[in-house]
């Protein structure tokens, strides 16, 4: 589990550094403070070595996915590719830290041409015979692990030409093996899990047979949750549910608190041991029903040897929280504010004790 993190020049941070760090950690502040950009650097740290999360993180958000022109570039602070973005994070698996570094840089490859002459270097910036054109630059993913050793992995934006009018954006990658990872699971705010990932998930459970764990969570926000199983209509699989009606439903009819909640407990239960992140928790939350999802998404955490990182900005979502961990065994749960102050965002973390007090002081910690 991590313990503390650092993150420099990424998005809107120059140096932000949170600790400590619980089980449960929750992220608050105004808008555009960054509050979404901390679990996009987490993932990113998680993922350890996956070009590929560079462009995801940027989807996530509704951006393009690649800029041939200037790839990546929104993943730094002002815009400027000369900085080296850094996530750097203490956790229990060692004293030491794991560290993560991403740059940009311009290639130079060798081209061995077709007669056997000799090799041709060049900078790859020119469209191959095959149509195919790669970007003037590759994204570095440098990972450096608790005992000091260094893994290099890039990804190279490519543009291929299928048809006369039809070109597709790609990502040729090489990652370099670091062994086996905990898992990292992102469920943003703009981008549900598709139906395939839940489904694929909730297959994993099913099959070491903790589908009950999920129905106990969803009765926090609808009673009337019996069981859940996956339906294939017209060949398109989806999970149902039996609420007493007359037949199964299907989950996304039911509303939108059920879906969002089901996606978070599938998520939990496929991330044992790993870290799983959710961008606005509450959304389709009702405020009725928060405080029972807290304490079941605790258990649940728990039960799986998952630590959580969620954003919200409702002050009602941080008192059932707090309300939570008050009523509960154990408080393992943190708050975690981001301020700007002067020309930096800097974070302000609240534990049992402080939080408590804000709140009875109405102080502001949204």
């Amino acid at each position: 589990m991590y313990k503390s993190f650092r993150i420099k020049n990424f998005r809107c941070f120059v140096d932000l550094k949170i600790e400590p760090l619980e089980r449960l950690n929750l992220i608050a502040g105004k808008n555009d403070i960054g509050k979404t950009a901390v679990l996009e650097a987490l993932w990113l740290h998680q993922g350890a070595n996956v070009p590929d999360l560079a462009r995801r993180v940027n989807t996530f958000r509704g951006l393009r996915e690649i800029n041939m022109d200037e790839p990546f570039l929104e993943l730094f602070t002002d815009f400027n590719p000369d900085l080296v973005m850094e996530v750097q994070a203490h956790g229990t698996w060692s004293e030491e830290p794991r560290t993560l570094r991403v740059y940009r840089q311009v290639p130079r490859v060798v081209e061995i041409p077709a007669s056997g002459s000799e090799s041709l270097e060049q900078t790859a910036v020119e469209k191959s015979p095959l149509s195919e054109r790669h970007s003037r630059y590759q994204i570095i993913f440098e990972y450096t692990n608790e005992d000091g050793k260094v893994f290099k992995s890039w990804g190279w934006p490519l543009e291929r030409q299928v048809a006369p009018s039809v070109v597709e954006l790609g990502l040729l990658s090489h990652q370099e093996f670091i062994g086996e990872r905990p898992a990292g699971i992102f469920l943003a705010a703009r981008h549900r899990p598709s139906g395939k990932e839940d489904i694929d998930r909730f297959s994993a459970i099913e099959l070491i047979q903790k589908q009950e764990d999920i129905v106990r969570i969803l009765k926090q926000v609808d009673p009337r949750v019996q069981r859940l199983a996956v339906v294939v209509i017209s060949g398109v699989p989806m999970i149902h549910a039996d609420i007493g009606a007359k037949r199964l439903v299907p989950v996304p009819l039911i509303g939108d608190g059920i879906s969002r909640l089901l996606s978070v407990a599938l998520a939990i239960a496929n991330a044992r041991d790993g870290i799983v992140l959710v961008d606005e928790i509450e959304n389709g939350l009702y405020y009725g029903v928060i405080v029972n999802v807290w304490k079941a998404i605790a258990a649940f955490t728990r039960q799986f040897n998952v630590q959580l990182f969620a954003t919200t900005h409702s002050e009602e979502c941080i008192r059932a929280a707090h309300q939570a961990f008050v009523e509960d065994s154990k408080y393992d749960f943190h708050l975690h504010r981001l301020e700007r102050m002067k020309n930096t965002i800097q974070a302000v973390t609240y534990e049992k004790e402080t939080l408590g007090a804000a709140l009875e002081a109405g102080l502001e910690v949204r």
